[in-house]
């Protein structure tokens, strides 16, 4: 893996003994594990009088009022999930606040996947790519973990993962980077303190697209993947209907046979000192498309 990769994605195993050291008495969190097994399709559109009929699926939450149901901003007949994490809030050796859907997708299965996000017009931002520490200041709003064999503890980067970056030509690791950062689809050389989003994929991961955040305004993406341990494994995203990938990103996307799970919410460096809350809608989960594209 590259400078720049190592840099933008968390290295798992950095991370645990990071936190060796920031965690005395660590919060042991609050858990719940999925409720309903998965079928071929799934979909949650967070309507209902309690969390736990509006999700099936399992959390990890460092207290339990990070995770809440609210009106849309923009449509308050219609309901909303979102997500806190607070500085300090550790659960799982990590500063989260996430669900959890294990949809028990085999090696060589293709998977079609949609959610709308929304970050609020004031969510604050780390400022640098790296922190004082030299940490990558990743901030994941999406992402599929690998399951470790029996015995073995995942040390990995997650395979797939959506994260908000902000683009500073300030920020004294944005010139070590530069040249990676335009060899990334969708990158903009004349970006200056921009907020972006960035696709990850492969295992290890790479950067596989960048397209602009819009703080205060949902955003629908639709990703389609396979997964594999070879190189015919791909992903490919769109946004609000716009190929951002420019087509299937190619690559092995799978660390061994087990299947990944997807985790949705917030997953951030654990030294961010700052409020930051995600909201969501309309997860749709299956093998087709059509699947992922109708209510």
């Amino acid at each position: 893996m590259s400078w720049f990769h190592k840099m933008l994605f968390p290295p798992m195993c950095l991370l645990f003994v990071v936190l060796c050291f920031s965690c005395a008495e660590p919060n042991p969190g609050v858990f719940r594990t999925q409720q309903e097994h998965p079928s071929e399709i799934f979909k949650a559109n967070f309507e209902g009088p309690s969390l736990e009929e509006a999700w099936l699926g399992g959390w990890q939450l460092p207290l339990q009022e990070r995770l809440f149901l609210k009106p849309d901003p923009l449509n308050t007949t219609n309901q909303i999930i979102c997500m806190t994490v607070k500085p300090g809030d550790m659960v799982a050796k990590g500063s989260r606040s996430e669900l959890i859907w294990n949809h028990l997708d085999p090696e060589g299965s293709e998977r079609w996947i949609s959610w709308k996000v929304y970050i609020p017009e004031d969510f604050p931002y780390a400022k640098t790519i790296r922190d004082d520490k030299g940490r990558p200041n990743w901030q994941i709003m999406g992402q599929w973990h690998d399951t470790p064999k029996e015995g073995e503890e995942s040390s990995h980067s997650p395979p797939l993962a959506i994260q908000t970056v902000f683009i500073d030509k300030q920020d004294p690791n944005y010139a070590r980077s530069l040249s990676e950062l335009k060899g990334i689809v969708g990158f903009d050389a004349s970006w200056d303190k921009k907020k972006v989003f960035l696709l990850g994929h492969g295992a290890p991961p790479k950067g596989a697209a960048f397209w602009p955040a819009t703080p205060g305004k949902w955003q629908t993406w639709l990703l389609h993947v396979k997964w594999s341990q070879k190189d015919d494994g791909f992903v490919q995203l769109w946004v609000d209907g716009k190929d951002i990938t420019k087509g299937k990103k190619m690559g092995k996307n799978m660390y061994n046979e087990l299947p990944n799970y997807f985790k949705l919410g917030l997953y951030r460096n654990p030294d961010i000192d700052v409020t930051q809350t995600v909201c969501y809608d309309d997860l749709r989960y299956g093998p087709t498309r059509k699947d992922a594209e109708t209510p």
